[in-house]
């Protein structure tokens, strides 16, 4: 029987512990990591103000089709994701959505919290400038609720199971989508001079910001009345 060299033995243990490491590195790197989320700025430096609200045929003036959205987001976005495991690992490509100051994330029944960076910066353009807005009309400051982000393909397969209209080729698909509910918003502080709106107000205030980026060729926009929400779609 040979003789146990226990000088190799420790030597092959070191290299097993070095080679654990190192595995162990490169699962971290890969792993489910994204980019970081988008972060508003401070709070706003616009004074309290007394505009009127815009009166917008909202249905009239947001019509943009899926096939006009679909066009873009298969052109800027990403390609179709399996699940949410899969998203995690886009590190280069997704953000995350996280609750901030101007927009709080919904319970996501058929979607997952990422973005397109282009998608993700428009929200938070759309969150900051309701916020705005509320102030110059004298309202009191409320967040956005955002209730539909990436959706993977296995939200399309549950969603197709309930709901057999249910689009199998949503924008949502591209991560270059979203959705922000018109009937209800998030109530913040008070500010002294800032009376409460109701949901109709801010509606028409959400309206007016999504008009004025739709206009400046940054999105489309679709207001949707089943489901009471501006369906939003990135065009960078």
């Amino acid at each position: 029987m040979k003789k146990i060299d226990r000088r190799a033995l420790w030597i092959a243990a070191v290299v097993v512990v070095v080679l654990y490491s190192a595995v162990a590195a490169i699962r971290c790197s890969v792993g489910p990591k994204v980019g970081k989320p988008l972060k508003p700025q401070g709070k706003s430096p616009v004074e309290v103000g007394h505009n009127p609200i815009s009166k917008i045929r909202l249905g009239q003036e947001f019509n943009d089709m899926n096939d006009v959205q679909l066009e873009v987001a298969m052109k800027v976005g990403v390609d179709p994701v399996e699940n949410r495991a899969a998203a995690e690992l886009l590190t280069d490509k997704l953000v995350p959505v996280l609750d901030n100051s101007v927009y709080k994330v919904d319970t996501l029944t058929h979607s997952v919290p990422f973005l397109t960076k282009g998608a993700a910066q428009l929200l938070l353009t759309i969150g900051e400038n309701f916020r705005d807005s509320l102030l110059r009309k004298g309202l009191n400051p409320h967040r956005l609720i955002i209730t539909s982000l990436l959706r993977t393909e296995e939200d399309v397969r549950v969603l197709r199971r309930g709901n057999i209209n249910a689009s199998e080729n949503s924008t949502h698909r591209y991560a270059t989508s979203f959705d922000i509910a018109y009937a209800r918003f998030d109530p913040q502080n008070k500010v002294k001079g800032c009376k409460d709106g109701d949901p109709g107000q801010m509606k028409m205030v959400l309206g007016e910001v999504l008009r004025d980026l739709r206009n400046e060729s940054l999105c489309y926009v679709k207001f949707e009345r089943r489901q009471p929400c501006f369906h939003i779609t990135s065009r960078k």
